[in-house]
């Protein structure tokens, strides 16, 4: 008896979350994008309730537990792009840029309801699908080769490199061996389009026998905003670690010149294994 009064409690307070979330009237989708006013997103999105927070200056507004029937829609022209199921989104504002607080970053958690590698590859790829169909364009790090294919994630000898930082290349299809290899590290697809980066995580972990968990993330970011915060954190970084003594300046240069030969010689192997260097 204790154990079904328990059950229909959870059972209960799941309702409860569903009826919260969705208020009187039943909602289909969230609408979202960037650079307008974050209030006034928040109110365009069709969500009831939003839990407002700021911290040092950035506005977020939250929800978690999304019910599954529920789509996320990034609402721009030419580049919309439908999510579901969703275990939360995050919208943020800077107070500090003084641009009336316009959304500059939309972040999306997929919910873990993926069992097998195979359903996971298989909902990454239709996302990737919604940005091959629309107007958006790869995006390649200045720091990693513009190379297609499986360059995109082989290292200097051909050996697939699971630690680089470098985005895949959506047009290439990984087998499931590679799959597996380069996922349960974490790596990222990278767009561009209209002012915006948007970035696909996926990362997957194995808990017990047999049991495994993904981790899918996709967050849109104003580019001229992000940028500007990677360039004024680097200025940054430098000065407080040469103030420290500790040659970051000087090491950084070493690096930039080290990283551009490497990039040198992953595109000419690129090419000689049949895939293309794209111009940046």
């Amino acid at each position: 008896m204790k154990h079904k009064i328990l059950r229909l409690g959870a059972v209960l307070a799941c309702v409860l979350i569903a009826y919260n979330f969705l208020g009187a009237k039943k909602m289909t989708e969230i609408k979202l994008d960037i650079g307008k006013n974050i209030v006034e997103t928040a109110k365009a999105s069709g969500v009831p309730r939003f839990q407002v927070g700021s911290t040092a200056g950035m506005v977020s507004y939250s929800i978690n537990q999304i019910p599954a029937d529920i789509t996320a829609h990034f609402i721009r022209p030419g580049y919309e792009i439908s999510v579901a199921p969703l275990f939360s989104l995050k919208i943020y504002a800077d107070e500090d840029l003084k641009n009336n607080l316009a959304v500059d970053e939309v972040y999306l958690a997929i919910d873990n309801k993926i069992k097998t590698h195979a359903a996971g590859q298989a909902f990454v790829a239709q996302l990737i699908a919604q940005f091959q169909r629309g107007k958006w364009q790869r995006l390649i790090d200045e720091s990693c080769p513009a190379v297609t294919g499986r360059s995109s994630f082989l290292n200097a000898v051909g050996e697939l490199d699971v630690m680089s930082n470098c985005a895949l290349d959506p047009n290439y299809k990984l087998s499931a061996e590679e799959w597996l290899l380069m996922m349960v590290r974490g790596h990222t697809y990278q767009w561009l389009g209209d002012g915006v980066i948007a970035e696909l995580e996926v990362k997957w972990a194995a808990y017990g026998a047999g049991d495994i968990t993904y981790v899918i993330t996709l967050t849109f970011k104003d580019f001229a905003i992000r940028t500007k915060r990677d360039a004024e954190n680097e200025a940054t970084r430098l000065k407080e670690g040469d103030a420290q003594g500790w040659n970051s300046t000087a090491d950084s240069i070493k690096n930039a010149k080290e990283t551009e030969i490497k990039i040198k010689l992953l595109e000419e192997n690129a090419l000689k294994r049949g895939d293309k260097v794209l111009a940046r």
